[in-house]
């Protein structure tokens, strides 16, 4: 070792080195962590759009079939007699809370 401790390895190195691996070693863990939380945004925001658009189906499904009576039922067309030979009626009267229509 010279005088001015250029020649050798000193403690200071070794401690600079393995504050340098640490700091690293940090780094890596919130990156790591960050990667892992915008994973995990984007799975539910997928989740969240397949399930939203599942929803939808499942809304125009109803309102497409909605008005079609199936073969064996006769329920719809007998709505539909009723209201094409006279219109529906409503009576309403005042009661002390308003007008109350039956």
């Amino acid at each position: 070792m010279t005088a001015n401790g250029t020649a050798g390895q000193s403690p200071v190195f070794f401690s600079n080195l393995i504050d340098a691996i640490r700091q690293g070693g940090r780094l890596m863990a919130r990156l790591l962590l960050g990667g892992v939380l915008v994973l995990a945004a984007g799975i539910v925001a997928l989740a969240t759009t397949v399930l939203g658009l599942l929803i939808a189906m499942a809304a125009l499904i109803f309102r497409f079939t909605q008005n079609r009576p199936s073969m064996g039922s006769r329920s719809g067309s007998a709505d539909t007699a009723r209201t094409q030979s006279q219109p529906i009626t409503l009576e309403a009267r005042q009661t002390a809370r308003g007008w109350t229509v039956e």
